[in-house]
C-alpha cells in the first residue's frame, strides 16, 4: 500500500509551477493529453445507477427544444427514465462522484498542488450527440477533463457578469454568447477555465463523458454572513451597540459620522482583536460536509492499536490543519468539528491533513502518543477516518 501521495510536476507537458504562476485564475488553457494513462473509473451505466440513488445530487438537462426551451429534471431517477430519454439532446450530470467512488482518489492527487480547502468536488456528465447545458459562466475555477468521446468547447473571454440571461428558464443560460475561441477535446485532454469565463460545450458523439473538477471560491459576503451567524452563538455576538455619552442631539434625523465610525470600529474589532475566534470558525466552515454526504460515526471503539491494518480518510471528509496566530496552539478541523492541539502535535496534525491513506507508523509521532491515539480515536468515532483491517 502506498502511504505517501504520488507527486506530479506536470499537467501533460505543462509544468505545474509555471501553470500556477502564469495561468491559474488568469486565463483559459487547453492542455492536451494532460493525465497520461489515467482512465475514469466510471462508465455511462454506472453513472446512471448513481443518479438513481436518493442521497446523490443529479440532474438531467435537455434542450434546446424547437421553441428554444430547456428542461431540467432533478434526481433521484428511475431506471425507466433512461429507457425513455428526452426527445431533445440531453445531458446527465452527477455531483460529488469523488465522495462516492474511492477510485477517483488518484485523480484528486493530480490537483493537490492547490490547497485542499479550495477543492469542491468532481462532477461527471454524460451526453448524447448535441447534448449541452447551454452557454454559461461559473464563479469558480474548473478543470474540464474529457474522459470519453469528444466535446466541442467554445469560450468568450468578455466579462459575462452583466450579460443578459435567457428569461424564464430553470438554467442560467446566456442570451448573447459569441464564441471567440473553440477547441475539440479528445479523451485525456483538459481545459482549464478561471472564474467568469463564459463557455459552451456540445457533445459530438453518443459516448461523451466529461469530468468537471471544481474549486470553490466563497464570496466575501458569504464569509461575512457565515461568521456573523456563528457570532450570534457566542457571548461577544449578543452584546449590543451602546451610546458613548455626550449631550442631546441637535439633529435627531442624522446618522452622525462619529456613530458610523464607532460601529465600523467595533465590527472591525471582532476580526482584529479576536483572530483565533475567526480562524476557528473559518476552519469549521471550510470543512463542513454536505448534509447528504456527511460521514457516519462508529457506534463502538475501533481496536486499531497493535492491529494489522491502515487508516483511510472517509471519501466525503475534509481535514484541515491550522496553527494559531501566535504559534503556541492549533487545531485540526474535520467535517465541521475542531480538535484543539498542543504545539507538540502540529507535525501529526499536518500529516493527517496531508494524507488520505496511512499507517500508524507513518505518522511523525509526537512526544505525547497518548494524545495522538486519542485524536485518532475521535476521528474514527466521528467517521472522518476509517480503519481498514488487514488481518483477514
Amino acid at each position: 500500500m502506498t502511504t505517501l501521495p504520488e507527486t506530479f510536476s506536470h499537467l501533460g507537458g505543462y509544468p505545474i509551477d509555471q501553470f500556477v504562476a502564469q495561468v491559474w485564475q488568469q486565463k483559459p488553457l487547453l492542455i492536451e493529453d494532460a493525465l497520461g494513462n489515467w482512465v475514469a473509473p466510471i462508465n455511462a451505466d454506472q453513472l446512471a445507477g448513481l443518479a438513481c440513488e436518493p442521497e446523490v445530487e443529479s440532474r438531467l438537462v435537455s434542450g434546446p427544444y424547437p421553441d428554444g426551451d430547456w428542461r431540467v429534471c432533478h434526481g433521484p431517477f428511475a431506471e425507466s427514465d433512461f429507457a425513455h430519454p428526452p426527445a431533445a439532446p440531453w445531458t446527465l450530470l452527477v455531483q460529488d462522484v469523488d465522495k462516492l467512488i474511492p477510485e477517483f482518489d488518484p485523480l484528486i492527487e493530480r490537483f493537490r498542488f492547490l490547497p485542499d480547502w479550495r477543492f469542491d468536488d468532481i462532477m461527471v456528465s454524460y451526453a448524447v450527440t448535441g447534448g449541452s447545458v447551454g452557454a454559461h459562466w461559473d464563479e469558480y475555477d474548473v478543470f474540464l477533463i474529457q474522459a470519453a468521446g469528444r466535446r466541442h468547447w467554445h469560450i468568450d473571454r468578455e466579462d459575462p457578469r452583466q450579460a443578459e440571461l435567457v428569461p424564464d428558464l430553470a438554467l442560467r443560460i446566456l442570451r448573447n454568447f459569441t464564441a471567440q475561441e473553440s477547441w475539440i477535446l479528445e479523451p485525456g485532454d483538459v481545459l482549464y477555465l478561471p472564474p467568469g469565463v463564459a463557455h459552451h460545450g456540445v457533445a459530438l458523439d453518443d459516448a461523451c463523458m466529461t469530468l468537471s473538477v471544481g474549486f470553490r471560491s466563497p464570496s466575501w459576503a458569504e464569509l461575512m454572513s457565515g461568521f456573523g451567524d456563528a457570532l450570534l452563538e457566542t457571548p461577544t455576538g449578543v452584546t449590543r451597540y451602546a451610546d458613548e455619552g455626550g449631550g442631546p442631539t441637535p439633529h435627531p434625523g442624522t446618522l452622525t459620522l462619529d456613530v458610523r465610525q464607532s460601529i465600523r470600529s467595533r465590527l472591525s474589532e471582532l476580526l482584529l482583536r479576536h483572530p483565533d475566534d475567526f480562524d476557528q470558525w473559518l476552519g469549521r466552515y471550510m470543512t463542513e460536509p454536505k448534509i447528504n454526504l456527511a460521514p457516519h460515526g462508529c457506534e463502538r471503539p475501533v481496536p486499531w492499536l497493535g492491529a494489522r491494518g491502515h487508516f483511510r480518510r472517509n471519501q466525503s471528509s475534509r481535514l484541515i490543519f491550522a496553527a494559531s496566530e501566535d504559534g503556541t496552539s492549533g487545531w485540526l478541523f474535520a467535517d465541521g468539528e475542531q480538535h484543539s492541539l498542543a504545539r507538540s502535535q502540529f507535525g501529526d496534525a499536518e500529516f493527517l491533513a496531508d494524507h488520505r491513506v496511512f499507517r500508524f507508523h507513518d505518522l511523525p509521532r509526537s512526544s505525547d502518543e497518548v494524545a495522538l491515539g486519542d485524536l485518532l480515536d475521535r476521528l474514527l468515532e466521528s467517521g472522518s477516518l476509517e480503519w481498514v483491517d488487514e488481518s483477514e
